[in-house]
């Protein structure tokens, strides 16, 4: 074959025009080097008489480049075309047969407006049984594939599929003698097949299973580990769920991960596939075997009326969760980011029982940006991250984390100027979805913020306060799921007390003038959150424990060291006299007024709020001018400096 050839089209008698495009690149084909040619396979079609001759020009050839991009040397040279009647012949290379869908591969371009009709396939299976033709056909131009779909075809039958009058774009119809138009395969149930990382991983079901429960679908996939996995139904986790496409549940994986393969049908791809949502959280994904959809491109249908789900608001939040299962958290996606993909779970958000809509995969030729191969390897699908908290000028955020052994789950703080004390709506206040089993969560309750029907809404991942105030307190509770009333886990994972740490990673979008503090109600135990960089807790399983996040942009709470003097005393001594503004430890530290430091006092010295003193003992240091530091530090770790001098006589 040719690297490349190029279609002519006679638009009327006696004249042959051939169009290159740009971008094109010309290789010489089986030639010395030293004779830069290339040769130019020109296809007319089968309407022309064999041996018609026509003369043809080259008009431009300054355009012509190598495969580099270069100019190719071209000459001008005019020719004589002779028309060979014998065109290339287009045909069925083979077939793939399952119990919903038929591929049907050619051996080149077929002619959309022929290979996209259903009355152009006859089925039989097995061969000589009719079975009639598929409910739709999607066409591939680029893979050169036909998709026949809406099957219901005996799994382990012989499949025949026939061709009838398919052309070529140049109008080169397929023999009808049997061989060129015919290709059989063996049924095969649709199936799908993934990998999974260990522990707990929400998975979502890409088919309908041939059985739907959970033994049948997951069967001896997960050795050495016993069967455990959960649905969600009626506001509760339900054990060994049935599995039905587009829907998911909790499994539990065992440490060295596993391989899933569930056999079933695929849904329809000419039509919606409608997930029903019951008020409240559902589970659901994506119901395509190798497709992944955006949850902006569904619709929702609710009492009879449809609308897109950025137009229906009030009955389906336009947000999901998804469970990154290496890092142990819910990861959180918004608007276009929000992506339902095979095998991945995801916490969908109804606010009334309603179906949601999710499109057919499009035809290859009006593939969108609704439209994405997934990949459906752990590491990929687990890829994407939380979008950041999106704030206008002046607004700002802070993010806790709470991390237990292989589990971790996060919250935000945030302040926006347009947001008030309250709630705010879904887009800025995120609902939290409901804890994974066996895991730690964090979470703000807000009873009374907004309501689903019967269902109040309690719980949330985000609390956005006004900028107005000075200071601002975030009440928010960590807790640790009790394993015993989950029926049949607490056999796999031991019951036991859990040490969480709880951690800031980025406090540099809050404002300076704020001091931050983290209060543990239940021991009093108070951290400043911009000196240190954690606190661990033990929690036994079941339990809850209340923090407080506070930033506060009053002057009492910051922790200062002023009004620092020094005068003789006696045997040598010197009394240093201090002002705190709040209760601290304090040590003092002498230096060179060129920095380097000269002594350093043992044990710091506890100090209240107001005027304080200490005795520096300078020892046999030289006469002449000091700088003396005291350096004040709290047990909740806010500390803070002064600096004075001292002239020793």
């Amino acid at each position: 074959d040719p690297d490349w050839q190029v279609v002519a089209h006679p638009p009327s008698p006696g004249k042959l025009v051939v169009l290159l495009t740009s971008g094109l690149a010309l290789k010489p084909l089986n030639v010395p080097a030293d004779e830069p040619l290339a040769n130019l396979l020109f296809r007319v079609s089968d309407m022309a008489a064999n041996g018609t001759e026509a003369r043809f020009t080259f008009t431009d050839v300054t355009k012509l480049v190598d495969d580099r991009g270069d100019a190719l040397p071209c000459t001008r040279e005019d020719g004589l075309l002779t028309v060979d009647a014998a065109a290339p012949e287009l045909k069925v290379t083979g077939c793939e047969a399952t119990t919903s869908t038929v591929t049907v591969q050619f051996s080149g371009p077929a002619d959309p407006a022929d290979a996209g009709q259903t009355n152009r396939y006859r089925i039989e299976c097995p061969p000589d049984t009719p079975v009639g033709g598929p409910a739709y056909v999607l066409y591939d131009q680029s893979s050169h594939r036909a998709t026949l779909g809406g099957l219901a075809l005996p799994s382990d039958q012989d499949c025949k599929v026939i061709v009838l009058g398919i052309r070529d774009p140049l109008g080169n119809a397929i023999p009808d003698d049997d061989v060129s138009n015919v290709a059989t395969d063996t049924v095969e149930g649709a199936s799908a097949q993934t990998t999974l990382s260990a522990g707990w991983n929400l998975v979502g079901m890409p088919l309908e299973p041939t059985n739907p429960s959970s033994a049948a679908v997951f069967g001896d996939d997960l050795n050495p580990l016993p069967l455990v996995c959960y649905g969600w139904s009626g506001g509760s986790y339900q054990a060994n769920p049935l599995w039905h496409a587009g829907g998911g549940g909790w499994l539990l994986v065992p440490p060295n991960g596993a391989s899933v393969n569930c056999a079933g049908t695929a849904p329809r791809l000419d039509q919606d596939f409608a997930l029903p949502l019951r008020t409240g959280w559902n589970i659901g994904s994506s119901p395509f075997t190798t497709h992944s959809v955006r949850l902006i491109d569904c619709r929702v249908r609710y009492k009879g009326e449809t609308r897109t789900l950025l137009d229906a608001p009030d009955w389906v939040a336009a947000l999901c969760y998804a469970c990154d299962t290496p890092a142990g958290d819910y990861r959180l996606e918004q608007g276009a980011a929000a992506i339902l993909d095979p095998w991945e779970g995801n916490w969908l958000l109804a606010q009334v029982d309603c179906d949601l809509l999710v499109p057919p995969v499009p035809p290859p030729l009006s593939r969108g940006a609704g439209f994405q191969p997934a990949d459906n390897s752990a590491a990929v699908r687990k890829g994407r991250r939380s979008e950041t908290y999106a704030t206008g000028a002046g607004d700002w955020s802070i993010t806790l984390a709470a991390s237990c052994r292989q589990s971790r789950d996060t919250l935000t703080a945030a302040v926006s100027r347009q947001a008030t004390d309250g709630f705010d709506g879904f887009s800025v206040d995120l609902p939290k979805p409901p804890p994974s089993p066996g895991n730690v969560q964090m979470v703000f309750h807000r009873p009374g913020w907004a309501k689903i029907g019967d269902l109040a809404l309690d719980a949330y991942a985000t609390d956005t306060r006004s900028s107005a105030a000075n200071r601002l307190v975030w009440d928010f509770d960590v807790h640790s799921t009790d394993q015993s009333a989950t029926p049949n886990l607490k056999s796999e994972i031991p019951n036991l007390q859990s040490e969480i740490t709880l951690t800031w990673p980025d406090l540099s979008a809050v404002p300076n003038r704020y001091h931050l503090a983290l209060l543990d109600t239940q021991t009093g135990s108070r951290r400043y959150l911009r000196t240190l960089s954690g606190y661990t807790f033990r929690l036994p399983a079941g339990a809850t424990c209340r923090f407080q996040l506070v930033a506060d942009a009053g002057s009492s709470a910051a922790l200062r060291v002023t009004g620092i003097a020094a005068a003789p005393s006696r045997g040598g001594a010197y009394v240093v006299s201090y002002q705190l503004s709040r209760e601290a430890n304090v040590r003092l530290q002498l230096r060179t007024p060129t920095g380097r430091a000269l002594l350093n006092q043992a044990a710091p010295t506890r100090s209240r709020a107001g005027t304080n003193a200490l005795t520096l003992q300078p020892g046999n240091l030289p006469r002449g001018l000091y700088l003396l530091d005291l350096i004040a530090s709290t047990e909740e770790g806010q500390a803070a400096k002064g600096v004075g001098v001292v002239q020793l006589r």
